[in-house]
């Protein structure tokens, strides 16, 4: 969700932060950035309190997956191209309701 203040973690592939952000009903932007030589590991986890609904950000054998269940079974999209080269990449998701990209 938009917010004011400006927020980044930095992790050497043995920590995480916990944030506790509501995963909103109806509206949800992500901007993500990361560089790793990792093929595997999660970047991002969102879930609401008192539902099943939650958002994940994760790389699988290098390649970006994003999955997202708001209620009527998860649904998993991943890309082609893998991105754990070293590089940075940003990573931008919104959802309207039931429209997502």
């Amino acid at each position: 969700s938009p917010q004011d203040e400006d927020t980044s973690f930095h992790f050497d592939g043995s920590g995480y932060s916990l944030v506790e952000k509501a995963l909103r009903s109806t509206v949800t932007q992500i901007l993500l950035s990361f560089s790793t030589f990792s093929p595997n590991g999660l970047l991002l986890y969102l879930a609401s309190n008192g539902t099943k609904d939650f958002l994940s950000l994760e790389l699988v054998d290098g390649r970006v997956r994003v999955t997202v269940d708001l209620g009527s079974g998860p649904l998993a999209l991943t890309t082609e191209n893998r991105y754990n080269n070293g590089t940075w990449y940003k990573i931008s998701f919104n959802r309207n309701k039931k429209q997502g990209r």
